[in-house]
């Protein structure tokens, strides 16, 4: 079957997700200034990677430094609202929990 001749619901489109600006107040460390971080999509291994990590906010650093503008010491002195809005940003990202089959919290 060529791509012309498929059903519109045969095909799934991945649009670009762009990169989002947290600005927050400015942060000087080893000589540098910062006052905001760019982040951009993560890869899918980053994403697993960081469900190792044991808190959410290490998770969301994780993401940070992996796909963000700072360095990782910087990301350890940002107000708790930067991390909130980093994982607002990174959430859409993030596969949805499937239920274990057998699982009788589930109902089933």
């Amino acid at each position: 079957m060529s791509e012309t001749s498929m059903a519109a619901d045969d095909v799934d489109v991945v649009e670009a997700i762009p990169s989002r600006t947290i600005r927050f107040p400015k942060l000087s460390f080893a000589g540098t200034d910062y006052d905001h971080v760019i982040l951009s999509p993560p890869s899918a291994q980053s994403l697993d990677e960081a469900t190792l990590k044991p808190t959410g906010i290490q998770t969301v650093q994780h993401l940070m430094r992996k796909h963000g503008t700072l360095p990782e010491a910087v990301l350890h002195l940002l107000l708790p609202q930067v991390i909130e809005f980093a994982d607002r940003y990174f959430e859409r990202f993030k596969l949805p929990v499937l239920p274990v089959a057998g699982d009788a919290s589930q109902g089933g």
